[in-house]
């Protein structure tokens, strides 16, 4: 099953923030040069560090309003530059990134490969949580100012993709000041983006204000708060209220209910699964997995997380939309209806189960996730237990 992407629930001030991904949305009614005095968002992903070493730093989303990456993907999924201008690859193992000239940090000191080295070798440190993006780097180093190379232990077709969505680059001479503190609250980082952190409270929020002296040029939002919440109701209390403009709940249609705001979704490229360890009895036969599998009912676990239109039900562990940036619509539509499927289809899993070293079932422990008002389908896949 496919799931939301997210859910964006607009009141009054209803615009997409242009992060440093691809471009800005302007306020409805509002010219598209219009500048946006403050921008108000509220989250249950809060932080309490901006440390990009952690996954609860700046692997979290909010962060790339005002740290940047080498690369980005478009509107298309597609990479395109932003630190770095191109990228070419003279050896199956070697990239080289060309860096964008004129990038100054907030401080006004310019960023070159020196700052770019020293940050990747910070965030593939062995005891960062973030290494596991670069076990298969052997050396990064710079090559003139405005150059970097990456050197693989062997060929990645993943690692083009790895510096977009990891790899935040913040200042060196920061970076050597504060080893021990940086992302902490009173030290804060050192940045590119088009927006400056200003302040910083885990218990409460992020203030930020924008960079004058951004390369990506105006800054169509002044200033932008984040408000960290505990629970989806308060969220929706506050929006209700008019304290909070923006919003990114799990439970999209109880928010909208509760909170009287638009709502507005859409699908992207993120998976729900249910995931069996082969290694493990009873999982470990493969005739029980094929059980499950057709006795999964996707549509109504769609129905379970928001009803049809919240999700798309699919076969594949990688969608369709990840595919395509390794082929063309006809070859990924091949390839994919050439992997087996598991329609919905409890005769087919009763036979399945019958041919197994479980006929009369079993009993299995299962973990699932529990996030703010994120919906718990474990129990709505409809399972024949007869």
């Amino acid at each position: 099953m496919k799931p939301r992407c997210g859910v964006i629930l607009l009141a009054a001030a209803a615009a997409l923030l242009g992060t440093g991904c691809s471009g800005t949305a302007s306020a409805p009614g509002a010219p598209a040069s219009a500048t946006i005095p403050l921008l108000t968002v509220g989250t249950l992903s809060g932080t309490s560090t901006l440390n990009p070493l952690t996954t609860q730093g700046c692997a979290t989303d909010f962060c790339g309003l005002f740290m940047e990456r080498l690369l980005r993907f478009s509107p298309q999924n597609a990479l395109e530059p932003e630190l770095a201008t191109s990228v070419t690859q003279p050896s199956p193992v070697t990239y080289v990134y060309h860096l964008r000239h004129g990038v100054t940090f907030w401080d006004g000191h310019p960023m070159t490969s020196a700052d770019v080295v020293a940050s990747l070798d910070f965030q593939r440190a062995p005891a960062s949580e973030t290494v596991t993006y670069y076990t298969n780097v052997k050396n990064i180093e710079a090559d003139g100012p405005y150059t970097v190379v990456v050197t693989l232990k062997k060929p990645d077709s993943g690692w083009p993709f790895t510096v977009a969505y990891e790899g935040v680059i913040f200042e060196k001479a920061f970076l050597d000041a504060h080893k021990t503190t940086l992302g902490n609250p009173g030290v804060l980082i050192e940045g590119t983006g088009p927006w400056k952190v200003d302040s910083f409270d885990p218990t409460t929020g992020i203030e930020l204000s924008a960079n004058p002296h951004w390369w990506g040029g105006k800054v169509p939002i002044k200033h932008v708060t984040f408000k960290f919440f505990a629970t989806e109701t308060g969220e929706a209390l506050a929006m209700r209220a008019g304290e909070i403009d923006v919003a990114f709940p799990q439970d999209g249609l109880a928010f909208k209910t509760t909170s009287g705001a638009r709502l507005e979704s859409w699908l992207d490229s993120n998976v729900g699964y249910f995931a069996m360890n082969t290694k493990l009895a009873p999982w470990n036969d493969v005739h029980v997995r094929r059980a499950v599998a057709y006795a999964l009912n996707r549509v109504s676990i769609i129905a379970a997380n928001g009803g049809p239109g919240s999700a798309t039900p699919v076969s594949a562990f990688l969608p369709a939309l990840d595919l395509r940036t390794l082929g063309s619509q006809p070859q990924v539509s091949a390839l994919l209806s050439s992997i087996p499927s598991y329609p919905y289809d409890l005769a087919t899993a009763r036979r399945e189960m019958a041919e197994s070293a479980y006929p009369h079932g079993f009993t299995a422990s299962m973990n699932t996730i529990q996030y703010g008002s994120f919906t718990n389908m474990d129990q709505s896949s409809n399972c024949d237990r007869r």
